[in-house]
Parts: structure tokens; sequence; C-alpha cells
């Protein structure tokens, strides 16, 4: 890694982690892992108790140990600090896990290859859906360290006021917590389901559902779509049928542009 370029990687609050696995939903939507399986996440929840859960990924170490212990020479790391994977030379023998100091890499379910976290070009996506905020960017691994401090403080804390709301049967504050995170989580469910249609048929920021596609098609059926739609389709092995007033994809080849099979 170049000495002058500025090192930063995601880091975890396991005091705000709830283990709910969006970051992951969302890592694979975004490096496009059909289908989108948390296995292919490169970054990974750890769940312990309902008081403490944690997220790890890549942090981009200077000199990373990943880099050094592959014997294939599979690893290579960018002046940026990125790590580069070549697939053509993975064999998943696993000494880049073991050598990672922070549980940063991991196999792939599918491919003879692992998987390491890229920050999505600066603007890592696990960041900006995480629903209670736990996840953030960070340059030094002292602030990292300094929220697991933190959040180990409390976690007696914590524990001992879940033990007490319990026995006291104060169900009502446990729920109206739960309630609330419910609402955050659902929220941030929403945008990535509809950022996941933007990614399935290619439409433009603000056309999110599969109700704005709905309106844009002929009313007897015979419609046009958009080419970017039918390719990102047709690569996927995908097809849209129709079927009363919804609109379904389905396992197939892509229809031609000109016509909307009825079913």
């Amino acid at each position: 890694m170049a000495k002058d370029v500025s090192r930063k990687f995601v880091a975890v609050d396991p005091a705000k982690c709830t283990g709910c696995g969006l970051c992951e939903y969302v890592c694979t939507l975004e490096k496009n892992e059909l289908p989108w399986n948390p296995l292919k996440s490169r970054i990974r929840v750890i769940r312990i108790t309902p008081a403490f859960n944690f997220a790890l990924t890549c942090r981009f170490c200077e000199n990373a140990p990943c880099v050094r212990a592959c014997p294939r020479k599979a690893l290579t790391q960018t002046d940026e600090g990125f790590i580069l994977v070549d697939e053509a030379k993975c064999d998943r023998c696993g000494w880049c896990i073991q050598a990672c100091p922070y549980g940063g890499i991991s196999l792939h379910p599918e491919k003879t290859s692992v998987l390491v976290c890229d920050l999505c070009n600066g603007e890592p996506k696990c960041v900006d859906f995480c629903p209670e905020e736990a996840l953030e960017l960070v340059a030094a691994d002292e602030a990292a360290i300094k929220k697991w401090a933190a959040a180990m403080e409390k976690l007696p804390v914590e524990i001992e006021k879940l033990t007490n709301l319990v026995k006291r049967r104060e169900w009502a504050i446990l729920f109206a917590e739960a309630e609330e995170r419910a609402k955050r989580f659902s929220k941030k469910l929403e945008e990535i389901n509809a950022r996941a249609k933007i990614t399935l048929f290619g439409l433009p920021p603000g056309e999110e559902t599969a109700e704005i596609i709905l309106k844009e098609l002929d009313a007897q059926g015979r419609v046009s779509f958009p080419t970017r739609w039918l390719t990102s389709l047709k690569s996927r092995k995908l097809a849209l049928i129709k079927r009363g007033n919804k609109i379904e994809v389905v396992p197939g080849e892509t229809l031609p542009s000109s016509t909307l099979l009825e079913k």
C-alpha cells in the first residue's frame, strides 16, 4: 500500500449491531451475486447473543498478511490497499483465511476463489443500508478497537437490563423496542428491494417498482421494452411473463422486444 494513501475500512459498533444481516444481503446485490445469497457476501455477520452481534470484513492491512500467505500468488494488493483475487490462480486452499487477523476473507460457496471487500468504490452499501447505523467507515484500527471496547463495557449492563425486564415481565418495553427496530429494518429492506428491482430491470433511479413497469405497458399487452431491460434479463436467463395485471420474472429465454407473453 502506498504510504500517502488514506486507508479506510468498514468498522462495526457491536453495541448497535442487531445481527439482522441486511449488510450481507445488500453486499451480494451490489456485487450481482445471483442468487442473492448471504454466503456470497464480502461482509459477514457473527451472532453470539441477543445483546452482542458484530460484522467482519477486510481492513486493507498494510503489507497484507493474506497476500503474503497465498502460495499461488492469487492475491495482490493495489496501491490503495485493496485486495485483488485472481480466480484463475486461486484453489481455495484457505491459507489467506488463516492468515487474516480480522476474519475479512471467506470462501466463495460456488467458485474456486475467495471473497474480499472492495469498499464499493468508496461508497460501501453495507454502511448505507444498515438500519441501526452500526457500520461506519474509519481510517484506523484504533477507532474500531474503541467501538469494541465500549460495547464490551456496556454488555453486562445490557444483559442485566434485559434480564430484569424479563423477570418483571415488562413486555411492553421489550415489544416497543423490538417494534422500533422492526420499523427501521423494514424501511431499509424496502429500499434494498427497490434497489434489487433497479438492478434487475435496469431502471433509472426513481423508477423503483414493478408498478412503474406496468404503467408503461400497453393496455392490450403489446409492449416494447427498452433494450437495456431485455439485455439485463437475457444475461440472467430470465424472461417476463404477464399474469393478469402482474408482471413476473421467470426462468427462460428473453421474449421478443415487441411482445409480452400472456398467460
